[in-house]
C-alpha cells in the first residue's frame, strides 16, 4: 500500500519540519509527503523546498497566494491523485 501525507504549511517552519521528520521516522510503508505552502510571507516555503530538494518522496508546492485551509489542502490532494497514485491520502496539520 502507498500513502500520501498532505501537510498545509504557513510560516511555522519548525513545526512543519518536525511533522515531516516524524513521518519519515515512524512510517514503515511506501509513502510520499506533499507540503503545500500557503504563500508564507516569511519565505519558509522556499526554505522547505531547498531543505528537501534532494528527497524524491517529499514534494513542496508553493502557492502564489494564500488559498485558505480547504483549498490549500485540496491542492495537495489533487497533486497526489494526479502524480503519485496513492492508495490512501492522509491530510494532517503540521502540528500533529
Amino acid at each position: 500500500m502507498k500513502f500520501s501525507f498532505v501537510i498545509l504549511h504557513y510560516n511555522v517552519i519548525k513545526e512543519t519540519i518536525q511533522c515531516i521528520e516524524s513521518i519519515k521516522e515512524n512510517i514503515n510503508s511506501n509513502f510520499d509527503i506533499i507540503v503545500v505552502d500557503n504563500a508564507s510571507p516569511n519565505q519558509s516555503g522556499v526554505l522547505l523546498k531547498e531543505r528537501y530538494a534532494s528527497e524524491n518522496r517529499i514534494y513542496i508546492l508553493l502557492n502564489e497566494k494564500n488559498e485558505g485551509f480547504a483549498r490549500g489542502n485540496n491542492i495537495g490532494i489533487s497533486f497526489s491523485r494526479e502524480h503519485l497514485n496513492p492508495d490512501f491520502i492522509i491530510v494532517i496539520n503540521n502540528d500533529t
